[in-house]
């Protein structure tokens, strides 16, 4: 009998106990968001889902929330305040503000109406957003938005958002590693190597420049001038912070800019006197004759000053092992080089300088096309190539691209297809390969060297596209892509697609030796109007 009575009180227990934990599992499912606060001010619940070790959230949500314009166009989801627009595309890794590329900790996906960000990156966005409108508003999460269980639950990730938002934030580091020197035909090159997340302060007096570390390991020893005739070198330290000054002994310019992959910022010292003869990449546009070449060759040239006109670089995209897109009856690699000839007259008879990458059919790897405009200081780079789409599909006109996040998923499919002429480059990389290669440079996209060209870039695009429309040609739009053709470029640099090659009255049209010279002479004008007026 006493077994039956203590059975029964364990079997009331166990059912005690399952109906408990069942109300504390449904209570805990049925929070779906944290509350997102405006100066402290609660607004409203905000759904969040997990994804890894990500706190993922509704951006959407957040903006409704916070009464900014909201607009969704395709793959791109748009946001506006104060005549300030962020721009998020669906899997790429970094989000336009204005002209300002911010990377994300991870990509904004669209599910099911929604767009989801990772907690962190959507603070970090939103809050740019209103300072760059010169709002001072602070935002912050606080806490969840349902019963005290779940909030216990939720508050190790809270503790991990608070720092990032509320507390003040640790100096960034930037640490001096290494200090490397070269010599060219007209400049000596000096190249910082550092660490750490922020960049070092460059500031330009007369023919010196001082720049600012927050550390570094080298001795003054590490930093003697190896031509000290030329360029003299001094160490600081101050308040904590180390200091290198460059002083460019026989006076002259400076050009001062940061490079990705390794991080490292660069000082060319262009002397007033003439250096002695050096051999530099393909000097003159004097590439081989041969379709045998595959790569430009370096060859010994008189030193010569660079002339004081502007040099722009025509780009004839494809060439050689690599036709490019083929339909009827054409090829595009042919279609380049006539466009890019004619192009490059045209702006010569503007008085401008003009080099050609190739001029006759031979192969050049993509990163090796701005290598060549790099080494001659251009001051403006165009990549000439023909559109093409897949069979069922059609489009007329021509489209001017920069290099950035992709405006759509037309404009990243685009991009995706010219760059699997990565695959030529040694035979070894897959087309998924190169696909994944271009996604993943969408997280290079955030580096500040090439944040410094994206405005310049898009001015010389509007420039060719409103010349475009001028002389009525039939300009479809200026947009964004990641191409790796436009990668590396130290001026503004554009990627034009004349025209769409798979379309038949189109492709008509691209062959004709007087439609040619409309769109050089249209392209042509553009670029005048941005070197007289744009500047």
């Amino acid at each position: 009998m006493l077994q039956r009575q203590v059975c029964k009180k364990f079997i009331f227990i166990f059912i005690f106990l399952i109906t408990a934990l069942v109300f504390i599992s449904d209570s805990a499912m049925s929070s779906t968001g944290w509350n997102l606060a405006l100066n402290g001010r609660v607004l409203g619940d905000v759904p969040i889902k997990e994804q890894g070790r990500l706190t993922m959230v509704s951006i959407g949500t957040m903006v409704r929330l916070l009464q900014l314009d909201l607009e969704q166009k395709e793959d791109t989801l748009l946001i506006y305040y104060k005549n300030n627009k962020l721009q998020l595309v669906h899997k790429a890794t970094a989000v336009w503000l204005n002209v300002q590329l911010l990377p994300t900790a991870s990509a904004p996906v669209l599910e099911n109406g929604h767009w989801w960000l990772d907690s962190r990156s959507a603070m970090k966005i939103l809050q740019s957003l209103y300072q760059a409108a010169g709002d001072k508003s602070t935002l912050s999460w606080m806490g969840a938005s349902d019963i005290p269980v779940v909030i216990e639950e939720l508050q190790p990730l809270q503790e991990e958002i608070k720092p990032a938002i509320q507390q003040p934030v640790q100096q960034p580091t930037c640490e001096l590693k290494s200090l490397r020197w070269g010599r060219y035909e007209e400049k000596i090159r000096v190249v910082f190597d550092y660490l750490g997340v922020a960049e070092p302060k460059a500031k330009e007096v007369d023919t010196s420049v001082s720049i600012v570390f927050s550390g570094s390991s080298l001795s003054q020893n590490d930093l003697s001038s190896p031509y000290p005739q030329d360029v003299s070198v001094k160490m600081n330290t101050l308040n904590g912070k180390y200091i290198v000054s460059l002083h460019s002994v026989q006076g002259g310019k400076m050009n001062i800019f940061t490079l990705p992959n390794p991080t490292r910022l660069v000082v060319d010292i262009f002397p007033e006197k003439q250096k002695e003869i050096l051999e530099i990449t393909a000097p003159g546009g004097n590439i081989p004759e041969s379709q045998n070449v595959s790569v430009p060759q370096r060859v010994a040239v008189p030193p010569q000053k660079k002339s004081k006109k502007p040099l722009i670089v025509v780009d004839p995209g494809h060439g050689g092992k690599d036709p490019g897109a083929v339909s009827n009856g054409l090829r595009e690699k042919n279609l380049n080089l006539q466009f890019s000839k004619l192009l490059a007259e045209s702006i010569k008879k503007r008085g401008f300088d003009v080099r050609l990458t190739r001029s006759t059919d031979i192969y050049l790897k993509l990163r090796e096309r701005t290598e060549l405009a790099n080494n001659w200081e251009a001051d403006m780079f165009i990549s000439i190539h023909a559109n093409a789409l897949p069979k069922g599909r059609h489009a007329t006109g021509t489209e001017i691209y920069i290099m950035a996040l992709p405006t759509d998923k037309d404009a990243m499919q685009l991009a995706l297809i010219e760059n699997r002429e990565l695959t030529g480059d040694n035979g070894s990389e897959s087309s998924a390969q190169v696909d994944k290669k271009t996604k993943m440079l969408l997280n290079i996209l955030g580096n500040m060297q090439q944040n410094a060209k994206i405005s310049d870039s898009t001015d010389v695009a509007e420039y060719l596209f409103k010349a475009g429309k001028n002389n009525r040609l039939n300009m479809r739009r200026v947009a964004q892509a990641p191409f790796f053709v436009l990668r590396g470029a130290s001026m503004p640099a554009v990627l034009i697609e004349t025209g769409f090659i798979t379309e038949r009255s189109e492709a008509k049209k691209l062959a004709s030796t007087s439609f040619q010279r409309q769109f050089a002479e249209a392209i042509a004008q553009g670029v005048e109007a941005y070197f007289n007026g744009g500047r």
